[in-house]
């Protein structure tokens, strides 16, 4: 049996388009009796308003959905969901954990508190095949280190995120348990879907999902090995150096010149047999990574490579959110410029 429980948190509009479009393509989907056996979809929705929490279940048999009491405390209302989920299908045999909210979430700010990613995921007792985190900026070091031990493949954005769900037509008619795929298979499946999805959008659409997007899958127990050889090579050196030659280039965000880990190491300064450690290891890491045909309009777009170190440090906007991260907890301070 396959689960795939989502989570859906409305920040602003396009997250509710992100619900029914969730939505359409599940009836769609059941009507014409095409919804695949042996796999499950629990799905909350967390909206903006006062009572409009509700809890949805689908599978072959049927659809069934309830309203639930909404909780101010955000992380004990995600992981009191999630692991409901998982105890209820004790016996599936793929896990898939979907969130989808705004773009860095290893924090969220939530009736005026920060609740960072580690503060759901603490409460999380299980173990999943695949995370999926359906935000922009998500393929990111900080992510990963959150997320290890508690899955085995990580689906997420370096750049941005279209206002789509990734739950679409196309994936569930490929989670055929007559014909498995390993966790590895699915994985890829699931991200290149997407992207194939993205790519037949109109341009339109390009204007109202923001489709200059794309998607990358991470092999998180590989990371593990990755992980000590950019500490020796002082990632956060290489980021400072890249990001001091970016400001003699004013036209070029200084995100698309420092943040993709690949593009720092090959272009740094540090021990060329670390330097080409890394490398060989990032292939490692790095299984599939894809760019929407939107994305690849952009000049900007050679330099990412499916894994970045967080933009949060250079985000004006959000401020200096790296200090939300519990990933920094072994590494140096970043330079504060």
């Amino acid at each position: 049996m396959i689960q795939w429980i989502q989570v859906i948190l409305e920040t602003d509009a396009y997250y509710y388009s992100a619900y029914m479009d969730l939505l359409d393509t599940i009836y769609s989907v059941h009507q014409k009796g095409e919804f695949p056996r042996g796999v499950t979809v629990q799905l909350l929705w967390d909206g903006d308003k006062s009572k409009d929490t509700v809890i949805h279940r689908f599978d072959s048999n049927g659809l069934q959905m309830k309203k639930i009491e909404k909780t101010i405390n955000l992380s004990e209302s995600v992981s009191s969901f999630v692991n409901s989920c998982v105890e209820e299908l004790p016996r599936a045999s793929v896990r898939i954990f979907s969130f989808y909210v705004h773009g860095n979430i290893w924090f969220l700010r939530h009736f005026g508190k920060v609740i960072t990613f580690r503060d759901i995921f603490s409460k999380i007792k299980y173990r999943f095949d695949i995370i999926n985190l359906e935000s922009c900026y998500t393929a990111s070091i900080e992510m990963v280190l959150e997320v290890l031990g508690k899955a085995r493949y990580l689906i997420a954005s370096e750049a941005g995120h279209a206002r789509c769900s990734m739950l679409s037509t196309h994936i569930l008619s490929r989670m055929n348990l007559q014909n498995p795929q390993t966790i590895r298979e699915l994985a890829i499946i699931i991200a290149d879907s997407f992207i194939h999805r993205v790519n037949y959008l109109s341009y339109r659409d390009k204007i109202l999902l923001d489709l200059a997007c794309d998607s990358s899958v991470i092999d998180v127990e590989q990371f593990a090995q990755l992980y000590p050889l950019l500490l020796q090579c002082s990632l956060n050196k290489q980021i400072d150096a890249v990001y001091r030659e970016s400001k003699t280039q004013p036209k070029r965000s200084p995100y698309h010149l420092g943040y993709d880990v690949f593009s720092v190491i090959s272009k740094g300064h540090c021990p060329s047999q670390i330097r080409n450690e890394c490398l060989l290891r990032f292939s490692n890491v790095v299984i599939y990574y894809q760019q929407a045909k939107w994305l690849r309009e952009k000049k900007w777009h050679i330099r990412y490579h499916g894994l970045c170190w967080s933009p949060a440090p250079f985000d004006s906007e959000h401020g200096w959110t790296y200090k939300y991260c519990t990933a920094y907890q072994d590494l140096d301070k970043l330079t504060i410029y």
